[in-house]
């Protein structure tokens, strides 16, 4: 290992010149980041909530499906006659 070092003595220095300033960036980034992570899973929260309206929606469509059905078949009984 002492042979590879003194053989690129002037990379080696330079690498771990560069590593001493990596720590420093990594704290500074971690905030930042951690505030946007936890705003891109906020409308995940918020969609993983059932929403009454959407149900009430849907029990609307169902009832309105429900009353097309019975007219249709009160109109096809009235043709077939």
């Amino acid at each position: 290992m002492v042979e590879v070092i003194n053989a690129d003595y002037a990379d080696y220095v330079s690498l771990s010149s560069k590593l001493v300033n990596v720590d420093n960036a990594v704290l500074r980034m971690r905030k930042p980041l951690n505030e946007l992570k936890v705003r891109a899973q906020g409308p995940r929260k918020i969609r993983a909530r059932p929403c009454p309206l959407y149900h009430s929606y849907q029990l609307h469509l169902g009832a309105r499906a429900e009353r097309w059905s019975a007219r249709s078949r009160c109109l096809l009984s009235t043709v077939s006659r």
